[in-house]
């Protein structure tokens, strides 16, 4: 299934890029994690919030992307603290 692309004004630099949008399928792949979870980490403010078109729900994948590295530098400082 191809996923649409759609244009994101986020910040300066995105406006000129295409923003692929990520549906749940593609979520439990690229980030390892559960729909529960992460619907549960997007109330509460600490996952990137679904885009809805219509019905369906889709993730911008740049801010899925900033979330897994933010995941990753959180984990490698408690890392290091602990070192």
């Amino acid at each position: 299934m191809k996923v649409p692309a759609v244009s994101v004004p986020a910040s300066p630099d995105a406006r000129s890029k295409q923003q692929r949008l990520l549906t749940n399928a593609d979520l439990d792949a690229k980030t390892g994690t559960r729909k529960s979870f992460r619907y549960a980490e997007e109330r509460a403010k600490r996952f990137p919030a679904r885009v809805k078109i219509g019905r369906l729900s889709r993730w911008v994948e740049s801010e899925v992307d900033d979330w897994i590295i933010e995941r990753i530098r959180s984990w490698r400082a408690r890392s290091d603290e602990r070192t």
